[in-house]
């Protein structure tokens, strides 16, 4: 004969180990989610919550811990990508300006040799897209420059500013040597 129950719930004891298959569940989620940069980091996050109601336990919190960090790394990531979205555009196109603008600043002292004066390089510089910008353009030396954008803000002249240094190689700005007339060799005696 089988003694009676002590307690609520002991009537469903047969003495096997418990199972939480959720829980389970949701641990393994949450690994997934680790592996995939937290992309199933909320689904897992659920399924963990749901398996932590039931016992044992451990795993199910363990998958609520794993998928509250992948849920935390899965938001930055998306925010990072938002604001390389949003600004990093403009700054590419701001870039890409600067880097066409030092190539033809380089062939203009190759052809004339000499760095272009403002207006010259104004000139260089009306057809280059920067993004919406005006850049400045400065003569710092016999063979560099400095074209200067605006920063985030817009606005040139503020902290935000960001230099581009033009500068010609040496290669360029040495001048070719010289021809030489030719020589013949001294006769033999």
């Amino acid at each position: 004969m089988t003694q009676a129950p002590t307690m609520p719930g002991d009537a469903f004891d047969d003495g096997r180990p418990q199972k939480n298959t959720i829980g389970l569940v949701g641990f393994i989620l949450s690994l997934l989610a680790l592996v995939t940069c937290g992309a199933l980091s909320i689904i897992s996050l659920l399924v963990s919550i749901v398996g932590a109601f039931k016992a044992p336990r451990g795993l199910a919190i363990a998958g609520v811990i794993i998928s509250i960090i992948g849920t935390a790394f899965f938001a930055m990531v998306g925010a990072g990508l938002i604001s390389l979205w949003v600004f990093g555009g403009a700054v590419w196109q701001q870039g890409m300006g600067a880097g066409l603008t030092t190539v033809e600043v380089q062939n203009f002292y190759q052809q004339n040799g000499r760095m272009p004066d403002a207006a010259e390089a104004a000139s260089i510089m009306a057809n280059i897209d920067f993004g919406g910008v005006t850049p400045t353009y400065q003569v710092t030396g016999p063979n560099s420059a400095e074209l200067t954008l605006p920063g985030f803000d817009g606005q040139l002249g503020t902290q935000d500013d960001m230099p581009f240094p033009i500068n010609v190689p040496p290669s360029a700005t040495t001048p070719p040597p010289a021809p030489t007339a030719p020589t013949t060799p001294a006769p033999a005696p």
